[in-house]
């Protein structure tokens, strides 16, 4: 596939920053890093995607991205395990659904193969967990095994977001997952879409200190090229101070469906999409920590997330509430609020203006 220099197709890029054309479309493991993203066009869309080691983490980067833009099959993949055992567990899983998706095998298949290839590779209690997904008209086909996560954004709200495995109260362990002794179990879901809408997936890195709706306010309007180049500042921010440091994987995909083929599987009717999208956007747009003006709004917002990784601890989201109150209450310093998620400056911005009132 051969685009012109330069040529975008989606929302404008506003020249905040100095991004490069779309590049050639191939399918690939991709190395470049978040801070060198790259993008390609593909039948129903175009994608932005980087992976890197993150900060004051680990030296090597276990995670993995696959693309395979004429086939609109991508996977994200976070690599577990001690002595590199989690970067050669990401590559076997990552180099067995890039062969998958060349060959339509499907990947509950991929799952056994890539066990078996990390057995022979005498990967011990390593491993890899991942989300793949291939885009079709009108909806996407997800699978996955782990905490790799994936939200579909449609005109300002969140309309999707896949569930990560992991056991309540235990936000960093995960029990399903692609091993040398396992394969795991294979999650499924279909999602609807429409032409403008968002798809972002990405390893815990980006989600355990960003929530789904902050990735929206914070890439709302902007390309898929200027949303990677967003998302890699705002993380490493948080990571250099109390967020949960991890590597990084971020893809942007944005549907623009204009020259798509019919779907192998999967494909939704037009008239059930509209249904879905009307029922989508009846939703009301969720509340975040950044556009909070009351302590209502604020403490909707903490309840409507996952809770917030400190540099020590995890702070659910009942938790966080309790803090918060005792600050109101005088019981506890603003010192006690995490800084994660900007959560400690809303509370300092709240208080000030209830001293003023």
């Amino acid at each position: 596939m051969t685009l012109e220099p330069g040529e975008v197709s989606g929302p404008k890029i506003t020249g905040k920053v100095d991004l490069p054309p779309l590049s050639v479309a191939i399918a690939e493991i991709a190395k470049n890093r978040l801070d060198a993203p790259k993008a390609v066009r593909s039948p129903r869309g175009t994608v932005a995607y980087g992976t890197d080691e993150g900060v004051n983490y680990k030296p090597v980067n276990e995670d993995r991205i696959v693309v395979d833009p004429d086939r609109d099959s991508y996977a994200v993949i976070d690599g577990m395990g001690g002595e590199n055992e989690g970067a050669l567990a990401a590559e076997l899983l990552a180099r067995t659904l890039l062969d998958g998706f060349k060959h339509g095998i499907p990947v509950k298949t991929c799952q056994h193969f890539a066990s078996q290839d990390m057995k022979a590779m005498g990967v011990g209690g390593g491993g890899a967990c991942y989300l793949a997904f291939t885009v079709g008209d009108g909806t996407i086909n997800g699978y996955y095994a782990g905490d790799v996560q994936l939200s579909v954004y449609r005109g300002g709200t969140v309309v999707f977001s896949s569930t990560p495995e992991n056991p309540p109260g235990k936000p960093h362990r995960v029990e399903n997952a692609v091993r040398g002794i396992d394969a795991g179990d294979t999650r499924t879901f279909q999602v609807p879409i429409l032409a403008g809408d968002r798809i972002v997936a990405g390893s815990d890195g980006l989600w355990d200190n960003l929530s789904p709706v902050e990735v929206l306010r914070q890439t709302e309007g902007m390309s898929t090229l200027e949303a990677i180049t967003k998302l890699d500042e705002s993380v490493k921010a948080m990571m250099r101070n109390d967020g949960k440091r991890d590597n990084i994987s971020v893809l942007v995909y944005d549907v623009h469906l204009e020259n798509s083929t019919p779907a192998s599987n999967g494909s939704v009717s037009k008239q059930a999409a509209s249904a879905k999208e009307r029922e989508f956007d009846s939703r009301e747009h969720l509340p975040t920590i950044s556009n909070s003006t009351t302590w209502g709004n604020l403490i909707s917002a903490i309840k409507s997330g996952r809770g917030l990784h400190g540099s020590k601890e995890f702070f659910s989201p009942q938790k966080l509430a309790d803090i918060i109150e005792q600050v109101r209450s005088g019981v506890k310093g603003v010192d006690s609020v995490t800084h994660a998620g900007g959560l400690r400056s809303k509370v300092k911005e709240l208080l000030q203006q209830e001293q003023k009132s």
